[in-house]
């Protein structure tokens, strides 16, 4: 009995057909049904048929002819049988692939329950970073904020501080230029009065001398009234020596107010050199002043480099969980 099976129908050359059994009958299909049939001839045969044709002085085209007409010969029985194997090959091909829908029906759900338990491990596990990330995103604006609260409040301060400082110096500069103003007009005043203290140096020493020369001559009077002189030239002598005691006494006088005015000179001159020592106190100061405004801009410029990079971090956290979300 002729069975064909399916792997070697795979290997079968295209344009095959099988050898029809000599014991059955053989009929002729039309050539439309010869394409969805099995045309089963005989080699052996078909190969002494034509060598037997080609001795009796057929020609080849003819022969070739013949063969062609042969192949159109097919076996009703062979084909039957072979219909009824491959029905039940195909039963057999249903019943496995019936069985493995079922088995595939059968671990699917179960396949789909394990991913989908896994997506979800996966799920919990980003919702959870996401929320993390969200609990830092939220701290760093919150301390952005105060950040930039703390830089507004400095720069305010800051600001406060330096218009104080301007008016303090514009106010220091005013008082300086009216103390610059004053010294020079004492330095000028005290300049004239040592060009007088110069000038009543010899006048000084010139009432001096004259005192000295009147007491000399006071004391030679003296000495002669001692020796009894006359009235009338006594009389004369007590005018002059009167009158040279009232000069004295005047020029004593003047002496002593010179001093005086020398003395207050000095006081108001003393007075001004400590006032210039306190205003070069206050200068100093101002400068340390200014140095520590400028230390706190610096630092107020690094808080805002510092609060500019925890912006850019905030950016890139937000990205990531823009990302992580979109996934």
């Amino acid at each position: 009995e002729y069975r064909v099976s399916a792997e070697v129908e795979a290997e079968r050359p295209e344009g095959w057909l099988p050898k029809p059994a000599a014991d059955l009958p053989v009929r002729t299909v039309p050539s439309d049904d010869c394409t969805a049939a099995r045309l089963i001839h005989p080699s052996s045969n078909r190969e002494g048929a034509r060598s037997a044709m080609l001795y009796r002085g057929v020609s080849a085209t003819e022969v070739d002819r013949d063969s062609a007409l042969r192949m159109r010969k097919v076996s009703c029985g062979k084909l039957y049988e072979e219909l009824a194997y491959l029905r039940k090959e195909n039963m057999v091909m249903h019943r496995a692939m019936t069985e493995m829908e079922q088995r595939e029906n059968e671990q699917l759900p179960q396949q789909l329950a394990d991913e989908l338990a896994k997506v979800r491990e996966e799920n919990e596990v980003l919702l959870k970073e996401r929320s993390e990330l969200r609990d830092k995103v939220f701290e760093y604006n919150e301390s952005s904020c105060q950040d930039a609260l703390m830089g507004s409040q400095m720069s305010m301060k800051l600001e406060e501080l330096r218009q104080k400082q301007e008016a303090e110096a514009v106010a220091t500069q005013e008082q300086l230029g009216m103390f610059a103003s004053q010294n020079e007009k004492l330095n000028r005043e005290l300049e004239e009065l040592r060009r007088e203290r110069r000038v009543q140096v010899p006048e000084q020493e010139a009432i001096k001398r004259r005192n000295e020369v009147l007491n000399c001559e006071i004391g030679e009077l003296k000495r002669q009234l001692d020796s009894a002189p006359p009235s009338d030239h006594l009389e004369d002598l007590g005018r002059q020596l009167q009158d040279a005691q009232a000069l004295n006494f005047a020029l004593r006088s003047e002496l002593e107010s010179a001093h005086g005015i020398h003395a207050k000179d000095l006081s108001s001159l003393s007075s001004l050199l400590s006032e210039k020592d306190t205003l070069q106190v206050k200068c100093s100061e101002l400068q340390q002043q200014a140095a520590q405004v400028d230390r706190q801009q610096e630092e107020l410029q690094e808080q805002r480099r510092q609060s500019s990079s925890l912006m850019q971090e905030n950016r890139r956290l937000s990205s990531a969980i823009e990302s992580l979300s979109s996934e």
